[in-house]
Protein backbone atom coordinates (compact mmCIF):
# COMPACT_ATOMS: atom_id res chain seq x y z
CA UNK A 1 0.00 0.00 0.00
CA UNK A 2 2.94 2.36 0.65
CA UNK A 3 3.88 2.17 -3.03
CA UNK A 4 0.52 3.79 -3.85
CA UNK A 5 1.64 7.25 -2.67
CA UNK A 6 4.34 7.74 -5.35
CA UNK A 7 2.02 6.23 -7.98
CA UNK A 8 -0.74 8.71 -7.13
CA UNK A 9 1.71 11.63 -7.22
CA UNK A 10 3.09 10.46 -10.58
CA UNK A 11 -0.44 10.01 -11.92
CA UNK A 12 -1.45 13.53 -10.89
CA UNK A 13 1.57 15.02 -12.67
CA UNK A 14 1.42 12.80 -15.78
CA UNK A 15 -2.28 13.20 -16.51
CA UNK A 16 -2.37 16.99 -16.57
CA UNK A 17 -4.84 17.15 -13.73
CA UNK A 18 -5.64 20.70 -12.82
CA UNK A 19 -6.95 22.52 -9.80
CA UNK A 20 -9.41 20.51 -7.75
CA UNK A 21 -8.71 17.20 -9.46
CA UNK A 22 -5.00 17.40 -8.76
CA UNK A 23 -5.72 18.39 -5.16
CA UNK A 24 -8.04 15.42 -4.65
CA UNK A 25 -5.36 13.01 -5.89
CA UNK A 26 -2.73 14.57 -3.61
CA UNK A 27 -5.04 14.47 -0.58
CA UNK A 28 -5.80 10.81 -1.34
CA UNK A 29 -2.06 10.11 -1.44
CA UNK A 30 -1.62 11.69 1.99
CA UNK A 31 -4.51 9.72 3.49
CA UNK A 32 -3.28 6.38 2.18
CA UNK A 33 -0.26 6.66 4.46
CA UNK A 34 -2.46 7.43 7.48
CA UNK A 35 -4.84 4.60 6.63
CA UNK A 36 -1.95 2.18 6.26
CA UNK A 37 -0.64 3.19 9.69
CA UNK A 38 -4.10 2.74 11.26
CA UNK A 39 -4.52 -0.63 9.57
CA UNK A 40 -1.18 -1.79 10.99
CA UNK A 41 -2.27 -0.69 14.48
CA UNK A 42 -5.66 -2.39 14.21
CA UNK A 43 -4.03 -5.61 12.96
CA UNK A 44 -1.61 -5.61 15.89
CA UNK A 45 -4.51 -4.98 18.33
CA UNK A 46 -6.48 -7.86 16.79
CA UNK A 47 -3.51 -10.22 17.09
CA UNK A 48 -3.03 -9.19 20.73
CA UNK A 49 -6.71 -9.83 21.51
CA UNK A 50 -6.57 -13.25 19.84
CA UNK A 51 -3.55 -14.15 21.98
CA UNK A 52 -5.39 -13.01 25.13
CA UNK A 53 -8.48 -15.05 24.21
CA UNK A 54 -6.35 -18.16 23.65
CA UNK A 55 -4.60 -17.66 26.99
CA UNK A 56 -7.88 -17.22 28.86
CA UNK A 57 -9.39 -20.26 27.14
CA UNK A 58 -6.40 -22.41 28.11
CA UNK A 59 -6.48 -21.13 31.69
CA UNK A 60 -10.21 -21.80 31.92
CA UNK A 61 -9.80 -25.36 30.58
CA UNK A 62 -6.99 -26.00 33.09
CA UNK A 63 -9.11 -24.72 35.98
CA UNK A 64 -12.16 -26.64 34.79
CA UNK A 65 -10.26 -29.93 34.77
CA UNK A 66 -9.96 -29.84 38.58
CA UNK A 67 -13.55 -28.79 39.30
CA UNK A 68 -16.65 -30.87 39.80
CA UNK A 69 -17.90 -29.72 36.40
CA UNK A 70 -14.64 -30.87 34.81
CA UNK A 71 -14.84 -34.24 36.54
CA UNK A 72 -18.44 -34.72 35.44
CA UNK A 73 -17.55 -33.87 31.85
CA UNK A 74 -14.73 -36.41 31.96
CA UNK A 75 -16.99 -39.11 33.43
CA UNK A 76 -19.66 -38.37 30.85
CA UNK A 77 -17.09 -38.65 28.06
CA UNK A 78 -15.94 -42.08 29.30
CA UNK A 79 -19.48 -43.39 29.68
CA UNK A 80 -20.35 -42.21 26.17
CA UNK A 81 -17.33 -44.02 24.75
CA UNK A 82 -18.35 -47.24 26.50
CA UNK A 83 -21.98 -46.92 25.35
CA UNK A 84 -20.89 -46.26 21.76
CA UNK A 85 -18.73 -49.39 21.81
CA UNK A 86 -21.59 -51.56 23.10
CA UNK A 87 -24.09 -50.15 20.61
CA UNK A 88 -21.65 -50.43 17.71
CA UNK A 89 -20.81 -54.05 18.51
CA UNK A 90 -24.22 -55.33 19.51
CA UNK A 91 -26.63 -53.31 17.36
CA UNK A 92 -24.78 -52.25 14.24
CA UNK A 93 -22.21 -54.97 13.70
CA UNK A 94 -24.54 -57.62 15.09
CA UNK A 95 -21.78 -59.48 16.85
CA UNK A 96 -21.84 -61.04 20.26
CA UNK A 97 -19.98 -58.91 22.75
CA UNK A 98 -16.96 -60.51 24.30
CA UNK A 99 -17.01 -60.09 28.08
CA UNK A 100 -13.23 -59.86 28.23
CA UNK A 101 -13.16 -57.05 25.66
CA UNK A 102 -15.85 -55.16 27.54
CA UNK A 103 -13.97 -55.61 30.81
CA UNK A 104 -10.75 -54.31 29.23
CA UNK A 105 -12.52 -51.26 27.84
CA UNK A 106 -14.33 -50.60 31.12
CA UNK A 107 -11.03 -50.80 32.99
CA UNK A 108 -9.26 -48.58 30.47
CA UNK A 109 -12.02 -45.96 30.83
CA UNK A 110 -11.94 -46.17 34.63
CA UNK A 111 -15.47 -47.57 34.94
CA UNK A 112 -14.19 -50.54 36.91
CA UNK A 113 -11.07 -50.95 39.03
CA UNK A 114 -9.10 -54.05 40.02
CA UNK A 115 -9.72 -55.32 43.53
CA UNK A 116 -8.40 -58.23 45.57
CA UNK A 117 -11.34 -60.38 46.67
CA UNK A 118 -12.02 -60.51 50.38
CA UNK A 119 -14.45 -62.58 52.51
CA UNK A 120 -17.02 -59.80 52.04
CA UNK A 121 -16.90 -60.28 48.25
CA UNK A 122 -17.57 -64.00 48.34
CA UNK A 123 -21.11 -65.28 47.90
CA UNK A 124 -22.62 -68.53 46.64
CA UNK A 125 -22.84 -67.28 43.03
CA UNK A 126 -19.21 -66.19 42.64
CA UNK A 127 -16.56 -68.15 40.83
CA UNK A 128 -13.51 -66.71 42.58
CA UNK A 129 -11.77 -67.11 45.91
CA UNK A 130 -10.39 -64.79 48.55
CA UNK A 131 -7.20 -63.22 47.20
CA UNK A 132 -8.21 -63.44 43.54
CA UNK A 133 -8.11 -60.35 41.38
CA UNK A 134 -11.63 -59.19 40.62
CA UNK A 135 -13.14 -55.93 39.43
CA UNK A 136 -15.50 -53.51 41.11
CA UNK A 137 -17.21 -50.38 39.93
CA UNK A 138 -15.04 -47.29 40.37
CA UNK A 139 -16.02 -44.94 43.20
CA UNK A 140 -17.56 -42.40 40.85
CA UNK A 141 -19.67 -45.09 39.17
CA UNK A 142 -20.99 -46.54 42.46
CA UNK A 143 -23.03 -43.45 43.30
CA UNK A 144 -26.36 -42.49 41.85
Amino acid sequence: MADMIPKLRDMSEATNLVGTQRGIVLVAAQHIGQLQSQLTTVTADRDHLCDLIDAVRTEHEDRLAGTLEGKLKDENKRLKEFARHVIRQECWLISNLDGGDLQELAEKLGLIVPHTATEDDIDEDCDYDVGDKIFKFSDWLKGE
